[in-house]
């Protein structure tokens, strides 16, 4: 009995000690995890305002500039981007989150939503603007929006100069360091530089040409320096050239072309090289550097969109750079009084068009942010 007992209370200390190492293990922590705030790069963003991330973890009901900590495996974490007063969405900007360490749910939305699995998670996020392609029609100043697919327009605003409305636009763009538009007119015998506010639409005349030294502003470009760039022609000199001014529409040093001599058309872009890209009539588009020396032209080329397009008789008025840098311009054909909006490879010369706009005639092409349209 004696060793029956011995045996029976080994058992019984035996399991004991098993009950509470098991307690023991049970009540040892979980891992948690912690989100590391990365970058937010914002190289081709406009939207102004200091970028921040906002963080939920309810499911994106609220939102905290807080960053969550002692995260468990399978806990979920939503992510948006701040501007300081308000949530960006994907009606203005493209979102890409491929950059942090766990890729979320959908890479390519403005709330992204991560699930924690054993580790941290490094947040790196791109922010880029929408660009939208835009064309003003000329003889009442309807700025409009270009569907790129299908060639429609749709009408998107005016501007206004002394509570009128501006007509008789030439060229347009958005300047991202001024946030405010530029564009050109044939108003007064030479022509007139407008700044315009991206949210009143209300124009100021910063350069009306007071000695008429300039006339027929035919396009515009944003320089690396901030400077607003022109092709114009010089009445003194009877020659088309590069004018540049700042942003308050002060005159600069005009550039002479050499090597060759555009004379009309005058589309301008500047491309990421800093190469100045210039049409010319009849249907070319010239290569310069900023001291306007041309180094090479190449003739534009209609594919079978464009069967009525007489290129020998054409004028490329306005360049502009659309979405995924594609390059588009405004083509008016002399031969049938017709303006086109077409892509161009400006390597091969190559064109297609975009739209037929008519005998209704359109200038001001280009691509500015959906954020301030």
């Amino acid at each position: 009995m004696k060793h029956i007992a011995k045996i029976i209370g080994v058992i019984l200390f035996t399991g004991l000690f098993t009950l509470f190492s098991c307690g023991d293990d049970d009540s040892t922590p979980a891992s948690t995890y912690d989100i590391i705030a990365g970058t937010i790069t914002e190289d081709n963003y406009t939207g102004g305002g200091t970028l921040t991330f906002e963080y939920s973890i309810d499911d994106g009901t609220t939102y905290s500039a807080t960053v969550p900590t002692d995260l468990l495996t399978g806990e979920k974490v939503w992510i948006r981007i701040s501007d300081g007063t308000n949530a960006l969405s994907t009606d203005d900007f493209e979102f890409d989150w491929t950059g942090s360490t766990v890729q979320p749910a959908d890479a390519n939305v403005a709330v992204a939503e991560f699930t924690f699995a054993n580790s941290d998670i490094t947040i790196n996020m791109d922010i880029s603007d929408i660009i939208v392609l835009v064309i003003i029609q000329r003889d009442n100043g309807q700025v409009k929006e270009v569907d790129i697919s299908t060639g429609a327009t749709s009408d998107l605003f005016k501007f206004s100069l002394n509570s009128t409305d501006v007509t008789d636009l030439r060229s347009f763009i958005y300047h991202p360091v001024e946030n405010s538009f530029y564009a050109s007119t044939v108003a007064g015998s030479g022509g007139e530089l407008l700044k315009i506010n991206t949210d009143t639409r209300v124009a100021t005349i910063v350069n009306d040409n007071p000695n008429d030294t300039w006339s027929g502003m035919a396009d515009l470009a944003v320089l690396s320096n901030n400077n607003i760039l022109s092709t114009v022609k010089n009445i003194a000199l009877d020659a088309q050239v590069l004018l540049p001014f700042n942003g308050d529409g002060v005159e600069g040093t005009l550039v002479e072309f050499t090597g060759t001599t555009p004379t009309a058309g005058m589309g301008l872009v500047i491309d990421g090289n800093g190469d100045y890209w210039i049409g010319d009539y009849p249907g070319e588009l010239h290569k310069s550097d900023a001291a306007g020396v041309i180094s090479s032209t190449v003739a534009l080329v209609a594919d079978a969109s464009l069967p009525s397009i007489d290129l020998t008789e054409s004028y490329p008025q306005n360049l502009a750079w659309g979405a995924d840098n594609v390059l588009y311009g405004t083509i008016f054909d002399d031969t049938n009084n017709v303006t086109y909006i077409v892509e161009i490879d400006p390597t091969t010369g190559d064109i297609s068009e975009i739209a037929d706009l008519g005998a209704v005639k359109h200038h001001g092409l280009a691509g500015v942010p959906r954020h301030t349209l």
